[in-house]
């Protein structure tokens, strides 16, 4: 099932929870292109959502840095991480086309949103708030 936006996920950020709800759009977007086993649209919406996934990252790090957020590099580290994953996925698909490959993509990501915005964005929350950011 695809992962909708429920307003569980709103961190109080403007800037941030209006890219996470994009984020969501593109994982929805993605999931179709997955159920219509097209692969070039299943492609180009992996490019997107690695595309929009370092715009947001990067909209993250700059505040962490600008701010001096004190777990920034433990943030950062798991963005590397995530990103390293889509591309090895990615690579993965092009070299395979196995829709069950597709399928884990799927569920790493929703799973990977939910989790790393509950569990460490909601973190900086207090400390952007505190220091103007809203």
């Amino acid at each position: 099932m695809p992962i909708k936006w429920k307003n569980e996920y709103t961190l109080g950020i403007k800037t941030i929870d209006m890219q996470h709800k994009k984020f969501v759009s593109i994982l929805s977007n993605l999931n179709d292109s997955l159920h219509k086993l097209e692969p070039k649209a299943l492609d180009e919406a992996i490019s997107k959502l690695k595309e929009y996934s370092k715009y947001h990252i990067e909209a993250e790090n700059k505040l962490f840095e600008k701010l001096d957020y004190p777990d920034k590099k433990i943030h950062i580290e798991e963005h590397e991480k995530f990103l390293k994953y889509i591309d090895d996925l990615k690579d993965k698909l092009s070299k395979s086309n196995n829709i069950q490959t597709s399928i884990d993509l799927i569920d790493y990501l929703e799973d990977w949103m939910i989790s790393h915005e509950q569990n460490m964005d909601k973190k900086y929350v207090p400390f952007f708030i505190k220091n103007g950011v809203i």
